[in-house]
């Protein structure tokens, strides 16, 4: 690997790092019926759309 293709990715993954830090997260306490299901639906979606 070429010294700028090193340094362009330490670059792009210190911007992911910045851009994670920055978001908000939010933890919700799965008390009402139906919550866990939303979850791992959620979940599920979320890990179709990063990994197909």
């Amino acid at each position: 690997m070429e010294r700028s293709a090193v340094n362009a990715s330490a670059e792009e993954a210190s911007i992911a790092m910045r851009t994670a830090i920055n978001h908000t997260v939010t933890i919700r306490a799965a008390s009402e019926p139906g919550d866990l299901g939303w979850i791992v639906q959620a979940h599920g979606e979320v890990y179709a759309a990063q990994f197909g």
